[in-house]
């Protein structure tokens, strides 16, 4: 079957291009761009599962508790692109947590073929998020793009809706998996096999958000379900397993709580021993940020949905967030969850119990630059005259999507199965007779592990079309506040709590120290950063070009222009070759000997500065003894 690249295949109407947000501070962490990742459209993934497999897809449907993993070949169909994922070894599986309890699943595909093996599509692995729990699903894009446009590392993300097998299953957003090429193109994508570190995200246990960084000492054991609120995304080069790997967290929370910052009293210093920890200006930009959007799940309120990087060259910190769905006025109750955030509710804890919240708000000037960041960021950004555009051009975009998702409504089960496991452990006493025929009591340690199956109803988004459009803009009943509505009445609610501010600019409020040259990439050019200035390169660049050419120029001078040895014609006529700016050139510099070029250059130079020198002192000497 044949597809063009506008996507007419499937009856879907362009769209207008969107109108994209200014940027405040440029990120110092930013992945390489893919096409795929682009918000002004929506691309097809058209999946192909052969018939072999086929029983493999239904099962994997009917059970969304299960890891089953089906093989599948297909093709991806951007605005003016088409992307191939035809070799051997792609892979789709659902995917998420608590995504898993709605009939609309989250998924991830996955190349397990060979490492070196080079892909028409681009990327390796790669997530479809069904957003069952946000009507509007622009939440988490929208998100995304504020954290962009402030600096702060971020997934990326866009458009598609998907089919498998021609069966139409959704309007889905595409997204980076937190996995080591997500992280390699994040922070280390212009170095020669980067030492990676381990990758932390923080997930609440059994329903509880206990997720802390407060220091106990360095025993793995004493820390409560460390491994449960702890989710290692990565072990690192260096770590070989999770354990080893929580070393590194278990460091953190010791230098966040041994510091002596708080015995400080001038500013550089205080910055100067946070960057030895941690990323200041992203974990200020990150508070500011859940500050704003409000997001239920975040590192103010209920803590989570967060990642902690251990960069090795740095040998510091980066906390950044991810998962936004939970935000910009997100309201869910249903079978128990409840989720709802009120846009007065949020205001800066007075007795934090957080070591880096209670960093950031004891200490008066990391106080102010908090609130310093969080205004300058709801001038620039974070008010309708700007984001409204934004919000308005991204609905246009997937409009026309997302009603035929929620006409259709192509969810493909109701109900799963999980697999509990309970261990139960019993000490029986056995009470037997020793060697000499005396009684002699022991113990005998039983685990007995139980597996049962439960039968679950799965959640139904019951949105209908209209509140799904109406939801962007105003409050829905049984969805929350509009996303505009959000904007506009948290902007008003900060603007309160924090009166008379004064408005500073972007780069007063960069604190980040410069790195060590050649620290991100192995260029030439960051072995010169100590004598030209950091990150501009055009003086070491002039010089260089002017070099070249004065070689290249002499170089043709000395074998192209070559005396000619007979007379013929014109064109090579000794007396006008005698006249010639070469031939003169040539004469200058001595180049008639074979004595080289170099050696005749530098004959050249001697030559020309004694002259200079013997006619600036006869000049001074003639002047001292008036002599004319």
């Amino acid at each position: 079957m044949e597809y063009n690249t506008d996507n007419e295949f499937f009856k879907r109407p362009s769209t207008e291009k969107v109108t994209f947000l200014p940027e405040i501070w440029e990120s110092v962490y930013e992945p390489c761009s893919s096409k795929i990742f682009n918000l002004d459209y929506v691309g097809t993934l058209d999946l192909t599962v052969n018939e072999e497999n086929v029983s493999l897809l239904n099962l994997m449907n009917e059970q969304p508790h299960s890891d089953i993993k089906v093989p599948f070949r297909g093709i991806y169909i951007g605005n003016n692109f088409v992307k191939n994922l035809n070799n051997d070894g792609w892979e789709l599986s659902i995917a998420g947590n608590y995504s898993r309890m709605f009939t609309k699943q989250s998924f991830k595909i996955v190349f397990k073929g060979d490492e070196d093996e080079d892909l028409d599509f681009g990327l390796r692995k790669i997530k479809l998020k069904a957003f069952p729990n946000d009507a509007t699903m622009l939440r988490e894009p929208i998100s995304l793009e504020l954290l962009k446009k402030v600096g702060i590392p971020s997934v990326r993300g866009g458009f598609a809706r998907l089919y498998i097998n021609s069966e139409y299953y959704g309007l889905y957003f595409l997204e980076d998996t937190l996995k080591k090429t997500y992280i390699r193109d994040l922070f280390h994508q212009k170095g020669k096999k980067p030492e990676i570190g381990p990758l932390f995200q923080a997930i609440p246990y059994k329903g509880v958000y206990n997720v802390s960084l407060n220091y106990i000492d360095d025993n793995a054991s004493s820390y409560p379900n460390w491994n449960e609120t702890w989710d290692c995304k990565i072990n690192g080069t260096m770590n070989g397993s999770k354990d080893e790997s929580f070393t590194q967290l278990i460091n953190l929370m010791k230098l966040i709580n041994q510091t002596d910052i708080y015995t400080l009293n001038d500013n550089e210093e205080i910055i100067h021993s946070i960057y030895n920890i941690f990323e200041l200006d992203i974990f200020i930009r990150l508070l500011a940020m859940d500050y704003l959007l409000g997001r239920y799940h975040s590192y103010w309120r209920n803590p989570s949905n967060f990642l902690i990087y251990y960069h090795p060259a740095l040998k510091r910190y980066i906390i950044f967030p991810v998962d936004f769905t939970s935000s910009l006025g997100y309201k869910y109750k249903e079978n128990g969850y409840t989720y709802k955030t009120n846009c007065t509710e949020w205001r800066p804890p007075e007795n934090p119990e957080d070591p880096l919240i209670k960093m950031i708000m004891s200490i008066p000037y990391l106080k102010q630059l908090f609130i310093s960041t969080l205004n300058l960021i709801i001038e620039i950004l974070f008010n309708p005259e700007c984001i409204f555009p934004f919000i308005d051009s991204l609905k246009s975009v997937i409009e026309f999507d997302l009603k035929l998702e929620r006409e259709k409504r192509p969810y493909h089960s109701k109900t799963s199965i999980i697999e509990e496991i309970e261990v139960k452990e019993t000490i029986e006493e056995v009470t037997d007779k020793d060697a000499n025929g005396f009684p002699s009591n022991s113990t005998i340690d039983t685990t007995i592990i139980i597996k049962k199956n439960t039968t679950i109803t799965l959640i139904e988004p019951r949105w209908s079309i209209d509140e799904s459009i109406k939801n962007i803009d105003d409050s829905v009943y049984s969805i929350g506040y509009g996303i505009k509505e959000w904007i506009e009445k948290r902007r008003q609610t900060v603007l309160e709590q924090f009166p008379n501010v004064t408005l500073v600019s972007a780069g007063s409020l960069v604190t980040r120290p410069s790195d060590p040259a050649n620290l991100y990439s192995d260029s030439i050019f960051d072995y010169f950063s100590a004598i030209f200035p950091s990150g501009d390169y055009k003086l070491l660049a002039s010089i260089i070009a002017t070099l070249i050419l004065l070689i290249t120029l002499i170089f043709i001078i000395h074998v192209k222009c070559k005396k000619p040895t007979e007379m013929e014609g014109d064109e090579h006529d000794i007396r006008k070759y005698n006249d010639s700016f070469f031939h003169k050139i040539r004469t200058g510099f001595n180049f008639n000997n074979n004595d080289g070029i170099i050696k005749n250059i530098s004959t050249f130079i001697q030559s020309n500065y004694r002259k200079v020198q013997t006619k600036v002192r006869n000049t001074f000497f003639h002047k001292s003894h008036n002599v004319d």
